[in-house]
Protein backbone atom coordinates (compact mmCIF):
# COMPACT_ATOMS: atom_id res chain seq x y z
CA UNK A 1 0.00 0.00 0.00
CA UNK A 2 2.41 2.75 1.05
CA UNK A 3 3.89 2.30 -2.10
CA UNK A 4 1.20 3.91 -4.21
CA UNK A 5 1.50 6.76 -1.37
CA UNK A 6 3.32 9.73 -0.47
CA UNK A 7 2.62 12.50 2.29
CA UNK A 8 -0.53 14.59 1.39
CA UNK A 9 -2.57 11.95 -0.03
CA UNK A 10 -6.37 11.49 1.48
CA UNK A 11 -7.17 7.67 2.24
CA UNK A 12 -9.51 6.08 4.69
CA UNK A 13 -8.55 4.97 8.38
CA UNK A 14 -10.72 2.20 9.48
CA UNK A 15 -11.33 1.79 13.22
CA UNK A 16 -13.98 0.53 15.85
CA UNK A 17 -16.56 2.56 17.67
CA UNK A 18 -17.06 0.67 21.05
CA UNK A 19 -20.01 2.81 22.53
CA UNK A 20 -21.74 2.32 19.01
CA UNK A 21 -19.91 -0.95 18.38
CA UNK A 22 -19.75 -0.97 14.79
CA UNK A 23 -16.63 -0.34 12.14
CA UNK A 24 -16.45 3.33 10.29
CA UNK A 25 -13.88 5.12 8.10
CA UNK A 26 -12.84 8.63 8.51
CA UNK A 27 -10.51 10.43 6.09
CA UNK A 28 -7.07 11.03 7.19
CA UNK A 29 -4.16 12.80 5.18
CA UNK A 30 -1.09 10.90 4.81
CA UNK A 31 1.73 13.51 6.93
CA UNK A 32 5.12 11.94 8.91
CA UNK A 33 2.77 10.72 12.13
CA UNK A 34 0.75 8.16 10.81
CA UNK A 35 3.06 7.20 8.08
CA UNK A 36 4.43 4.41 10.64
CA UNK A 37 0.99 3.54 11.28
CA UNK A 38 0.11 2.69 7.77
CA UNK A 39 3.29 0.74 7.23
CA UNK A 40 2.54 -1.20 10.08
CA UNK A 41 -1.00 -1.79 9.83
CA UNK A 42 -2.07 -1.60 6.67
CA UNK A 43 -5.35 -3.53 7.03
CA UNK A 44 -6.86 -0.47 9.14
CA UNK A 45 -6.77 1.52 6.09
CA UNK A 46 -8.34 1.58 2.60
CA UNK A 47 -7.70 3.98 -1.13
CA UNK A 48 -10.56 6.61 -1.35
CA UNK A 49 -12.92 5.37 -4.92
CA UNK A 50 -13.10 8.62 -6.82
CA UNK A 51 -16.61 10.09 -7.36
CA UNK A 52 -17.88 13.34 -8.40
CA UNK A 53 -18.32 14.65 -5.00
CA UNK A 54 -15.01 14.42 -3.83
CA UNK A 55 -13.73 15.83 -7.32
CA UNK A 56 -16.49 18.87 -6.73
CA UNK A 57 -14.57 19.25 -3.16
CA UNK A 58 -11.13 18.81 -5.00
CA UNK A 59 -12.26 21.71 -6.55
CA UNK A 60 -12.91 20.41 -10.42
CA UNK A 61 -15.79 22.33 -12.41
CA UNK A 62 -18.64 20.39 -13.53
CA UNK A 63 -18.97 21.11 -16.98
CA UNK A 64 -21.94 19.88 -19.50
CA UNK A 65 -23.00 19.54 -22.68
CA UNK A 66 -25.91 17.37 -24.59
CA UNK A 67 -22.89 14.72 -25.23
CA UNK A 68 -20.29 14.83 -22.35
CA UNK A 69 -19.55 15.34 -18.97
CA UNK A 70 -16.09 16.99 -17.98
CA UNK A 71 -14.04 17.81 -14.46
CA UNK A 72 -11.62 20.29 -15.26
CA UNK A 73 -9.09 21.73 -13.14
CA UNK A 74 -6.19 24.03 -14.41
CA UNK A 75 -6.23 22.58 -17.85
CA UNK A 76 -6.75 18.78 -16.69
CA UNK A 77 -10.13 17.34 -17.47
CA UNK A 78 -11.73 14.10 -16.60
CA UNK A 79 -14.58 12.44 -17.72
CA UNK A 80 -16.53 9.81 -16.33
CA UNK A 81 -15.89 6.55 -17.99
CA UNK A 82 -17.06 3.03 -16.96
CA UNK A 83 -16.61 2.81 -12.32
CA UNK A 84 -14.35 5.61 -12.50
CA UNK A 85 -12.87 8.77 -14.22
CA UNK A 86 -10.41 8.54 -17.13
CA UNK A 87 -8.15 10.77 -18.12
CA UNK A 88 -6.69 12.41 -21.76
CA UNK A 89 -5.95 8.18 -23.00
CA UNK A 90 -8.87 6.87 -21.07
CA UNK A 91 -6.07 6.05 -18.20
CA UNK A 92 -8.86 5.10 -15.22
CA UNK A 93 -8.53 7.02 -12.53
CA UNK A 94 -10.20 5.15 -9.17
CA UNK A 95 -9.00 6.70 -6.36
CA UNK A 96 -8.27 10.06 -5.02
CA UNK A 97 -4.42 9.34 -4.25
CA UNK A 98 -4.08 8.22 -7.94
CA UNK A 99 -5.61 11.95 -8.95
CA UNK A 100 -3.78 13.89 -5.95
CA UNK A 101 -0.01 12.39 -7.33
CA UNK A 102 -1.60 12.94 -11.08
CA UNK A 103 -2.22 16.31 -10.43
CA UNK A 104 0.89 16.72 -8.40
CA UNK A 105 3.13 15.30 -11.33
CA UNK A 106 1.67 17.40 -13.86
CA UNK A 107 1.19 20.83 -12.05
CA UNK A 108 3.34 20.90 -9.22
CA UNK A 109 0.70 21.92 -6.83
CA UNK A 110 -1.11 19.68 -4.01
CA UNK A 111 -5.20 18.87 -3.96
CA UNK A 112 -7.04 19.94 -1.15
CA UNK A 113 -9.73 18.32 -0.02
CA UNK A 114 -12.51 20.82 1.60
CA UNK A 115 -14.52 20.28 4.46
CA UNK A 116 -11.51 17.97 6.16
Amino acid sequence: MTNELRLGNYIFYNTYDIIKKEDYKSIIQVDECNWSKISCSPDRFDFIPLNEELLLRLGFKKEKDRFITLFTKNKIMLNPYKNCFAFIDYTEIKYIHHLQNLYYALTGEELSLSGI
